[in-house]
């Protein structure tokens, strides 16, 4: 070899050596501000309550079964009026027609989902219809299928179960 090339190589492995030090010392500086920085800034805990959502999809007209539902934590200021929340109960009425009330996922189990609910979204009075509310009768029925009332006698005959507006039901 001649001398020109071992010089060269030379000043390359030392060019190389004197970056790797560089870059070492610049890095262990880049991850001691780091940890400074994330030693000081303390993470805000935001307060959660545990809100009723669906576990699974539920599509319009599907019947809401108990293993549909579960309770998932969700920021507290985020929670609206209209979602179900832990530990509350659900105020529903007997079959004597007396106020009770009843714990929040037995109250939903036997309703009908009224439009599309995805996979842990909250649950809502507006999302499903409970059997003997208006409109139970249009949710559960499928398409191509009718409800009829036969009347009986003026006061039988008024069924109650479809009202007007709660649903297309056509020939």
């Amino acid at each position: 070899m001649r001398a020109r090339t071992l010089i060269l190589l030379m000043f390359a492995l030392i060019a190389a050596g004197g970056t790797y030090v560089l870059a070492q010392n610049w890095i262990n500086t880049q991850r001691g501000a780091l940890n400074q920085v994330a030693k000081q800034a303390k993470p805000k805990l935001t307060p959660t309550i545990e809100v009723l959502v669906a576990a699974t999809e539920l599509t319009a007209g599907q019947f809401i079964k108990a293993p549909n539902l579960r309770w998932q934590t969700w920021p507290k200021e985020g929670v609206s009026e209209a979602y179900f929340v832990k530990g509350k109960k659900y105020p529903a009425t007997n079959e004597k027609g007396e106020k009770i009330e009843t714990d929040i996922v037995e109250a939903f189990v036997g309703s009908v989902v009224r439009s599309r609910i995805s996979a842990g979204e909250p649950i809502s009075d507006g999302r499903v219809v409970r059997p003997g509310e208006r409109g139970f009768l249009a949710a559960v029925l499928g398409a191509g299928n009718r409800a009829i009332s036969v009347p009986i006698n003026a006061t039988t005959g008024i069924a109650g179960f479809v009202f007007p507006g709660t649903g297309s039901i056509c020939c």
